[in-house]
């Protein structure tokens, strides 16, 4: 059969792709559906919300209108005079994301940098050369497509000795991983579909069940951690009623006794005596901030403390290693401090977060809960708690699914 390709624009809720009236039966995918063009006096397929092509089988969907002063693309194409969304697409082919803006501009990139800040529609409102029925984004305002749906992340696939189950790779949708008999997953059983992320967490892997083991009761000793140089000057613990900022800056309600193990207990922070008089003497090369949970280690970061002071080397400009894949130096951060995020509502210490979005968007790595406040990442128990990310990236708060450590502590080494 041949084919005619015409010049095809997307629209929000369909795309038209020509064809000749000998348009092949059963064509048009994804919910497609054929209807007359006037123009060629064939047949074409009318694309269901997010399809793209002359088959409708391409995925593109538009998510709308964000602010990129922070420019959350990688890639920039040369000006078009023909500039649209589809055009754009087309060159960014290779990419997760395409993004049109200021008329003549399009943008591609694999992730999207945070924070992404969404804008009304109406500040997208520069016209494209290309197609002027559409909006190419505005003045430090981009229109952001995705060129895929969360079948095409490429790591959705079957675990060796076990399988996943999906039911659709839309927005939300889930997949569930299972494994055979004799063994047991190593990882999450389920993961969710973001568009603007592809699949949730990392792909869980299936290892062998063995016979029961009883848990391990032996301490991990802090001597243990204190190899290769690293001193502990600084331990907070959760839950034991007692500020963990004033123990901190002040050693208010902290003991000065070491502690020898990471057993669970609820006993006092212990913070290093006249910690704040002698930080300078301590010749700090790094600091080490780290949390603990159920006797293992489960988050750090590592910063470079040389010239810092007893505050300021809780940074982003100064990370040289973490635990967290996206906890880097070049990463948008809203708060990284010690002081963090204080108001008469809540108490947010040691705060690495990177957007504030109405609580149900709030989205971070690492908190220090003083007190109860209004979000969900503030309601506990009791105080203080540590929450951090429990994936190898920062993680929206809302969900709750963040871990709570037992300890926090700090190291110095020179």
């Amino acid at each position: 059969m041949r084919l005619k390709m015409l010049t095809h624009v997307i629209v929000s809720t369909y795309i038209l792709a020509s064809a000749f009236a000998s348009f092949v039966p059963n064509s048009c995918l994804n919910g497609g559906t054929y209807i007359a063009d006037t123009k060629t006096k064939g047949v074409v397929c009318k694309c269901a919300p997010g399809w793209d092509g002359p088959n409708c089988s391409t995925p593109f969907r538009y998510l709308g209108c964000y602010d990129d002063k922070t420019s959350i693309m990688d890639v920039r194409y040369p000006d078009s005079t023909s500039n649209s969304p589809l055009e754009c697409a087309s060159r960014c082919r290779d990419y997760n994301f395409a993004g049109v803006q200021f008329g003549k501009w399009c943008f591609c990139g694999n992730k999207l940098r945070l924070p992404l800040v969404k804008k009304p529609e109406s500040e997208c409102n520069l016209k494209c050369p290309g197609d002027k029925q559409k909006k190419c984004g505005g003045n430090l305002r981009i229109s952001v497509y995705s060129n895929r749906d969360c079948s095409f992340t490429g790591d959705l696939e079957n675990p060796k000795n076990g399988t996943v189950s999906i039911k659709g790779t839309s927005q939300s949708s889930v997949a569930t991983y299972t494994c055979s008999a004799g063994f047991k997953l190593s990882g999450v059983s389920t993961r969710t579909c973001a568009l603007e992320a592809g699949w949730s967490d990392v792909a869980p892997t299936c290892v062998a069940a063995g016979p029961p083991t009883a848990q391990a009761t032996a301490p991990m000793l802090i001597a243990e951690l204190e190899i290769n140089g690293w001193n502990l000057v600084f331990r907070a613990t959760s839950g034991n009623g007692k500020n963990v900022y004033s123990a901190w800056m002040t050693g208010q309600n902290a003991s000065t006794t070491k502690p020898i193990d990471m057993s669970r207990s609820y006993t006092s922070h212990f913070r290093q005596e006249n910690l704040n008089a002698i930080w300078a003497s301590l010749n700090a090369k790094y600091v080490k901030f780290a949390l603990y949970r159920d006797n293992r280690e489960v988050g750090y970061v590592i910063f470079d403390a040389q010239g810092s002071d007893f505050s300021n080397w809780f940074a982003n400009g100064r990370i040289v290693d973490a635990s967290w894949s996206d906890l880097t130096k070049i990463a948008t951060y809203n708060f990284f401090s010690i002081v963090g995020s204080v108001t008469a509502d809540f108490e947010r210490r040691f705060f690495i977060n990177n957007l504030y979005n109405a609580c149900p968007g709030d989205i971070g790595h690492v908190a220090v809960i003083e007190r109860e406040g209004p979000c969900k990442m503030d309601k506990h128990p009791r105080y203080p708690q540590f929450i951090y990310a429990d994936l190898n990236s920062a993680d929206m708060w809302d969900k709750q699914q963040f871990g709570r450590a037992d300890y926090m502590a700090i190291f110095v080494s020179n």
